[in-house]
């Protein structure tokens, strides 16, 4: 006997092997809602696209390598519904309605999970064993006030990680370990306050700092605490649009910037810029502050490209 469930599955997705001898496109599935193809050119690759579903295929082709279901209103992607998948390597599952933790095959490296309905609490430990993700979205879910430590712990080859307008309100000591080789991070558009000492501790390995670039643009940040980038070589800072009323410690920065942002804050003094080690800026933004004059000798030991 087939459950009803199963039988409306089997109907809402039906193979299709119709090619299209101008795209080479083969319609795979044919969902009632949305719409899907795939292109297999070989037997060790596919690439399915699908749009506006409100659930996921029945199953999928054995040899899909890409896989891009968004823009629909998915809420569940069943627990082991990519377990047989070898050959995934690329998963784009943005603009649905997700809430639940599922398998990610160990072989992904580019996972967006953006737009969605995650939590913080749900994403932990879904990440585990990742070890060839490099990039990975997370941008516009839920994660509530924080996230957990630990949640990234096994992502030793993450090279952008991306957290934007998450309603993110504190980053905790432990959020970032494991990130030996974290290149980007971008946490802008949250509601961060403030940036505590120990925050990026884990972004790279002892004696070989990984980060290059991290924003922090459009929180809500008013103080960070001394030596919060010490140990890192960040070559851009993005700390535009929040609340500061001083310049930061800026101890740890590579001594050669490519873009220092602080415009649109509340700072009034920059003389702390002299005694921050920087020995030169490419472009430096400090316009929209309450800066009214910039003592002599401020810049007198760095060599500034572009000041706006």
């Amino acid at each position: 006997m087939i459950s009803f469930a199963v039988l409306l599955m089997i109907l809402n997705f039906q193979s299709c092997s119709t090619i299209d001898p101008e795209t080479n496109k083969t319609t795979c599935l044919k969902p009632k809602v949305g719409h899907c193809s795939c292109e297999c050119p070989g037997v060790e690759y596919c690439r399915v696209t699908c749009k506006g579903l409100d659930t996921v295929p029945e199953e999928l082709p054995p040899q899909t390598s890409y896989l891009e279901m968004t823009d629909g209103s998915i809420k569940e992607i069943p627990t082991d519904y990519l377990k047989n998948t070898n050959h995934l390597y690329e998963i784009n599952l943005s603009n649905n309605s997700i809430t639940n933790s599922f398998y990610i095959p160990k072989l992904v490296y580019n996972l967006d999970l953006s737009r969605n309905s995650l939590r913080s609490s749900t994403l932990f430990g879904m990440l585990r064993n990742l070890t060839s993700l490099t990039t990975l979205d997370l941008s516009r879910n839920p994660l509530n006030d924080t996230l957990i430590p630990g949640t990234f712990i096994d992502l030793e080859n993450l090279d952008t990680l991306l957290i934007m307008d998450c309603g993110i309100k504190d980053l905790k000591v432990g959020t970032f370990h494991g990130l030996k080789k974290l290149r980007k991070v971008n946490i802008e558009s949250n509601q961060i306050s403030v940036l505590k000492r120990g925050i990026l501790d884990g972004i790279g390995q002892r004696g070989k700092p990984s980060l290059k670039d991290i924003s922090f643009h459009l929180n809500k940040i008013s103080y960070i605490e001394d030596g919060i980038f010490e140990g890192q070589q960040i070559r851009g800072l993005y700390l535009h649009v929040n609340r500061l009323t001083s310049l930061p410690d800026l101890t740890g920065l590579c001594s050669h910037i490519r873009e220092l942002r602080l415009s649109e804050n509340y700072i009034s003094d920059i003389s702390a810029l002299s005694k921050s080690g920087i020995k030169s800026i490419v472009k430096l933004k400090l316009d929209h502050n309450n800066i009214s004059m910039i003592p002599s000798g401020t810049f007198d030991n760095i060599d500034i490209l572009t000041v706006l």
